[in-house]
């Protein structure tokens, strides 16, 4: 393209997009973030380890489930 093309699409461009005159966010999202930060990590409920260490003692006496329970995963 030579040079008057260019400057013919700058000028479309500039016509098409408006600038924005929005600057500022409407809202910000700091507080959000710390309040995020301060929550406590994730919990992980007992019955939740107990059927870990189940699956995981099954599969140490039994090591015949442990294609059964890949098939299900």
């Amino acid at each position: 393209m030579n040079v008057t093309g260019d400057e013919q699409i700058r000028k479309l461009v500039k016509t098409a997009i408006a600038p924005s005159r929005e600057t500022a966010l409407d809202m910000d999202l700091w507080p959000r973030i710390e309040r995020r930060l301060k929550e406590p990590a994730i919990q992980v409920p007992w019955f939740d380890w107990v059927l870990v260490a189940l699956v995981l003692i099954i599969c140490l006496f039994m090591p015949q489930a442990v294609p059964g329970l890949f098939y299900n995963l």
